[in-house]
C-alpha cells in the first residue's frame, strides 16, 4: 500500500481519497486466485465472492468515472506469455460484465506480467499510470526500452476467400458439446457441408439433432459433461476410435445483477 501511495503522489493531479469519493477506483485481484487448477480456482472464487470480492462495486460513488481492475496473468498479450491463469481471467470477465450495470462509468482492466517475481517488484508507477491513463483492456509487458503498455483493439483482417481444407479422416468423427445450442448447430451444419462423416452432439437433454444433410450421420446424446461417469458412458457407447475433431460449445450462465451473485452461483457457472 505504501508503494502505491508513493507512486500516486508522483502522478500530476492525482491524490488518494476514500473510495466513494474517487473519480478513478482501482481494484486489485487477490493473490488467492493465482492457482493454475480450474477446479481449485472455482472453489476459491466462490468463497471469495461470498467474502465480498465484488464489494468494490458497492463503493462506486456518484463522481466515479472509471473502475480499473488489475490482475496478474489474466491476459496472454504476447506469444511468449505464460498460459493465462483461470482465476484472474474469470474475475476480469466478471468485471467487464459488471460494467454494464454502470453505463456512466468506464470499466477497464490492466494485466501485469508474471515473470515469477513478487507482486511488489512490479513498478507501481507504471501500473498506476496505466490504470489512470487509457481505455479498455491493457497489459504491461517488458520491451527493449522498458515496460510497455499493450492495448487490446480491433484490427481489419482480409476476408476469408476459401473454405478450410482437412486431411484424410479429419472429419470422420466430430464431437460437439452444447449440442442443443445455436452455436453447436452452426458448427454441425458447417462441418456437414465440408464433408463430415459423423457428428455426435452432446447435451444435457439430448434433443433431436438437426436434419441430416450432405450424407453426414448426426447423433444426439444426452450427457452432462460435468459428470465424469456420464461422459465415460457416452464415450463407451458412441466414441468409437475417438474424436477426430472436438468442439467445446457448452456453457452455463446466470443472468443477474452482480449484487445477486453468491458463491453457489459462481461455483456452478
Amino acid at each position: 500500500a505504501a508503494h502505491r501511495a508513493t507512486a500516486l503522489a508522483r502522478l500530476p493531479g492525482a491524490q488518494l481519497v476514500p473510495a466513494p469519493e474517487a473519480t478513478t477506483l482501482i481494484a486489485l485481484a487477490p493473490a488467492a486466485l493465482d492457482d493454475p487448477d480450474p477446479a481449485t480456482v472455482s472453489r476459491t472464487l466462490a468463497q471469495l465472492v461470498d467474502g465480498g470480492l465484488l464489494g468494490y462495486l458497492d463503493v462506486i460513488g456518484t463522481g466515479c468515472r472509471r473502475v480499473c481492475l488489475i490482475t496478474m496473468r489474466g491476459e496472454q498479450a504476447q506469444p511468449a506469455d505464460p498460459a493465462v491463469l483461470p482465476g484472474p481471467a474469470a474475475l476480469a470477465a466478471m468485471h467487464r460484465s459488471a460494467g454494464y450495470e454502470f453505463p456512466d462509468v468506464e470499466f477497464t482492466h490492466v494485466d501485469i506480467p508474471a515473470n515469477d517475481v513478487p507482486r511488489g517488484d512490479v513498478d507501481p508507477n507504471v501500473v498506476l499510470a496505466a490504470a489512470l491513463g487509457g481505455p479498455g483492456t491493457g497489459a504491461i509487458r517488458s520491451s527493449g526500452g522498458g515496460p510497455a503498455l499493450l492495448r487490446r483493439d480491433f484490427v481489419p483482417v482480409p476476408p476469408v476467400v476459401s473454405a478450410p481444407t482437412f486431411g484424410p479422416g479429419m472429419l470422420d468423427d466430430v464431437v460437439i458439446t452444447g449440442g442443443s445450442g445455436v452455436i453447436a448447430g452452426h458448427y454441425a451444419r458447417a462441418l456437414a457441408a465440408l464433408g463430415a462423416r459423423r457428428i455426435v452432439l452432446l447435451s444435457r437433454r439430448g434433443t433431436a439433432p438437426p436434419e441430416p444433410s450432405h450424407g453426414t450421420e448426426l447423433v444426439s446424446v444426452a450427457c452432462d459433461i460435468t459428470d465424469p461417469d456420464a461422459v465415460a458412458a457416452a464415450a463407451a457407447r458412441h466414441g468409437g476410435q475417438g474424436a477426430s475433431v472436438f468442439i467445446h460449445a457448452a456453457g452455463a450462465a446466470t443472468f443477474a445483477p452482480a449484487a445477486q451473485l453468491d458463491g453457489a452461483v459462481v461455483g456452478t457457472n
